[in-house]
Formats: C-alpha cells, structure tokens, sequence
C-alpha cells in the first residue's frame, strides 16, 4: 500500500485551515495574507471571511471586522457564529438594539443558547431595563445550570463584557 499525498490546489475549505492555523499561532498577518488569497480565488468563501472578521476582532479593528461579517451575513443570514461576534461588536459600540437584534435571531434559530440570552441580560442591564435583564439572566442560568453554580450575578457578567475589550496588536 503506497500513500499519495495530493497537494492542496484550489482546497479552499483546506488553505482556510491553514489560515486559522497561522491565527491561532498568533501569525495574523500570515493568516491575513492566506485568507486574501483564497478570496481573491473565491471571493464566496464565507468561511474565510468569517475568519478574516475574527482576525480583525482580535485586533481591535472594529469597523474591518464588522465589515467582513456583514458580508457573511448577507450570503448565510443564519450563521450563528457570525451573529454572535456580530452582536458583541455591536455591544462593544454601544449600538445595543443592533445587538440584541443579533442575539434574538440566535434565539429564533436556538432557544437554548444560553449565551445568546446573557447577551441579551447585559444588553438589557446597560439600558436600565433590570426585569427584562433579570428575566434573561434567569433564563440564561436555567439553561447553563454551571452558570447558577458559579454564583456569578447579572453585574459580574455585564462587567466581564465590558472588560474583555479586544486589544490592537502590533
């Protein structure tokens, strides 16, 4: 028995393994280089778009982030990890009904999302609607019984948002 290995060619799902590969190595920029490649081949591949917005996320690149998620959304409105880093985009800009626009299309799609309903509670919370945001949290808590366990209150997981800003990097 003989085995072949096939060169990648035009594997698109493949190089955009690659692609997260060098992301998570912390090597963004070959990442990015990678990924603009494959879009450049085929610029539908939303998986690597999807990618490209992660990427621009952990650099604090909002607005690139936001741009290369609006263009997943629009080919896959459904794509739940995309409306989820969308939503926390939105959250981060204060934008807060584009928000949890993001997270109640989550929960048409999944009730049980448990954190799509935090989401929802600290949305809730940074507007001043405390019975909604404590309906939400419960409901969250009731969904993720770790979450009740943990004895984390509705204001801890607000200020956990708040802190977990993505940072540029250099």
């Amino acid at each position: 028995m003989v085995l072949r290995l096939l060169p990648l060619g035009e594997d698109f799902d493949a190089r955009a393994l690659l692609a997260r590969g060098l992301f998570e190595s912390h090597r963004e920029n070959e990442a990015i280089a990678e990924a603009e490649a494959i879009l450049e081949a085929n610029a539908d591949h939303y998986q690597t778009r999807f990618l490209l917005g992660q990427i621009y996320f952990a650099q604090g690149d909002v607005w690139r982030a936001m741009l290369e998620l609006g263009r997943v959304l629009r080919a896959h409105p459904r794509h739940r990890d995309t409306l989820h880093l969308m939503g926390d985009l939105h959250f981060r800009l204060n934008a807060y009904e584009a928000a949890a626009d993001c997270f109640r299309r989550v929960l048409d799609m999944d009730r049980r999302d448990s954190s799509a309903w935090l989401r929802l509670a600290a949305i809730a919370f940074a507007r001043g609607r405390n019975d909604e945001a404590i309906s939400a949290f419960e409901r969250a808590a009731q969904l993720d019984p770790a979450l009740a366990a943990s004895g984390h209150s509705l204001g801890d997981y607000y200020s956990l948002l708040r802190t977990l800003q993505p940072q540029r990097r250099r």
